[in-house]
C-alpha cells in the first residue's frame, strides 16, 4: 500500500477536487488521472486500485453522478476472491474499508449480488 486507507480516501477526494472541480476535466478522465497519479508507484497494488474505485464511486454517488463507466471494473475489484488480500494489505484499516464497501452496497442496490458479497464483520 502506498498510503494508509484514511490517507488514500483523503487523496482521492483531493484528486477529484483538483482534476474535476478545479481543472474542469470530465469525471471519467478525473478517475483515470487519479489512478495515473498512483499506478506507477512501486508499491501500487490492486488493493490501492480498489480503494480508489470505492471512494471515487462514493463521491460520485454523493454528487448524483452516473458511475456506469466504472461499474464493471468496480464489480471485478470487489469480487469475493480478492477480499482476503485486501484484508491482509489494509490490516487495521480494513474495518474502515469494509464499512465503505457496505455503504456502497446499500447505495447501489441495483448492482449484482456478487458485489461485496464477502462481508467481514466490522468490529
Amino acid at each position: 500500500m502506498i498510503l494508509t486507507y484514511p490517507e488514500l480516501k483523503d487523496d482521492v477526494r483531493d484528486c477529484f477536487m483538483t482534476f474535476h472541480e478545479d481543472m474542469k476535466n470530465p469525471i471519467k478522465e478525473s478517475l483515470y488521472a487519479t489512478l495515473g497519479e498512483s499506478e506507477h508507484h512501486l508499491e501500487f497494488t490492486q488493493t490501492n486500485e480498489c480503494c480508489i474505485y470505492v471512494n471515487y464511486a462514493l463521491i460520485m454517488i454523493d454528487m448524483n453522478e452516473d458511475i456506469d463507466f466504472m461499474r464493471q471494473r468496480l464489480k471485478e475489484l470487489l469480487e469475493e476472491e480478492h477480499m482476503q488480500i485486501y484484508k491482509e494489505e489494509l490490516q487495521d484499516d480494513f474495518d474502515e474499508f469494509n464499512a465503505d464497501i457496505l455503504k456502497l452496497k446499500v447505495r447501489l442496490p441495483e448492482i449484482d449480488d456478487n458485489l461485496c458479497s464477502y462481508e467481514y464483520e466490522v468490529r
